[in-house]
């Protein structure tokens, strides 16, 4: 590099670094381009909903965020219901006494954890430094913060001051980070492993009481009929809160249930050919690029179902399953659980996406809503940077 300026070559390598590590690292992004959510429901007598599905979709897009490619844990984990001491999301799941044993565990950097427009940390952004120089700031990085070092070819190289304090040429790239927020830990299931980063959880969880010091709500109508809250949980020094908090907060109330469904392109022929209502991350850990190399190549689209209550009151003359048969009492689901969709794999074997409704009888006199949010694609997710 001359003292006058880049040459042509070292800019052009900014560019790519801009788009392969800044590619979704803004928030104007989540709320427009391929994602998609859709709900179904009756409109008389609704509870008012709130769907921030916003804050999902921006943490599925940004899973890997700031991950680097020899970090060993997935950076997106799932746990479908049924225990699996092998699956990150499972253990954390049974340890922190989810009930249903359903919860979405996912790894980056992005340190977005408040849930108000106006609490926002806009530190979802990165550096560049090429030796001791600054090249490309997206973002004014408060003084507090500290960096995740990737170099260029994404390899984690430190956790430190956010300064270019390395003689390292080409460039390479500092990530923004709280540091109460990471950790990284060969035992702490909600940590990576092999460098500093973050976590966030999904999962269904029962409030004690009507409301929080947070301000948060449960309705009561919600809780007579036994439906939950879906919270989003943010690592605090190497720990999943659980309950309402500055680091655990409501984002839609009185959901019956959920479930994730992944579509999967095994053939390396980018269309899915498989869907799995869990991530097979055994099998991954097979591939020469590891576990989320093998999930950047294979993982299209993460479709998230939620079965929403969408009245306060039950209604004794409406009858949810006289108006939807064709989702009520299926062979395929069961009469415990709504048939919410049906997925085709590639050799046509059909998978059947079921949601429990509430246990009590009355459960059919209220009206409920069908939220389904397509999210695609992974662009963060790490893989080894291939050359031409």
């Amino acid at each position: 590099m001359s003292k006058k300026g880049f040459t042509l070559i070292e800019l052009l390598l900014v560019i790519v670094l801009l788009l392969t590590v800044g590619a979704l690292a803004f928030w104007a992004l989540v709320k427009v381009l391929s994602s998609l959510s859709t709900s179904v429901g009756e409109t008389k007598k609704e509870v008012e909903l709130a769907f921030n599905v916003d804050w999902l979709i921006f943490d599925l897009k940004h899973a890997g965020y700031g991950i680097s490619v020899n970090e060993t844990r997935p950076v997106i984990s799932y746990c479908n219901g049924t225990y699996n001491p092998s699956v990150d999301a499972c253990e954390i799941a049974q340890n922190k006494g989810i009930s249903d044993l359903k919860l979405l565990l996912i790894r980056e950097t992005s340190n977005i954890y408040r849930t108000t427009r106006s609490g926002d940390v806009p530190s979802a952004g990165f550096e560049i430094c090429n030796n001791n120089e600054l090249v490309y700031k997206s973002v004014k990085v408060p003084s507090k913060y500290r960096c995740i070092f990737l170099d260029y070819n994404r390899l984690y190289l430190k956790t430190d001051t956010c300064s270019c304090s390395l003689d390292r040429n080409p460039f390479y790239v500092l990530y923004p980070v709280v540091e109460d927020d990471i950790c990284s830990s060969p035992t702490n299931r909600a940590c990576c492993e092999n460098q500093d980063c973050t976590a966030i959880a999904w999962f269904l969880y029962t409030p004690n009481g009507s409301s929080s010091s947070s301000g948060a709500s449960y309705p009561t109508a919600c809780k007579n009929l036994g439906t939950k809250i879906l919270y989003r949980s943010f690592t605090y020094k190497g720990d999943i809160p659980i309950g309402d908090g500055n680091f655990c907060k409501q984002i839609i109330s009185c959901v019956a249930d959920w479930d994730i469904w992944f579509g999967l392109d095994t053939d390396n022929d980018t269309v899915i050919d498989r869907w799995v209502n869990y991530l097979p991350t055994n099998e991954m850990t097979s591939d020469p690029d590891g576990v989320n190399g093998a999930m950047a190549k294979q993982l299209k689209m993460a479709k998230v179902y939620l079965l929403v209550q969408a009245s306060y009151s039950p209604d004794p003359d409406y009858d949810y399953c006289a108006l939807h048969d064709e989702v009520c009492n299926t062979a395929q689901c069961g009469a415990d659980k709504l048939l919410i969709d049906t997925l085709k794999d590639g050799d046509g074997t059909e998978r059947y996406v079921c949601l429990k409704h509430p246990d009590v009888d009355a459960w059919k006199h209220y009206r409920w809503k069908i939220v389904q949010i397509n999210v695609s694609p992974f662009l963060n997710i790490p893989q080894p940077l291939t050359t031409p």
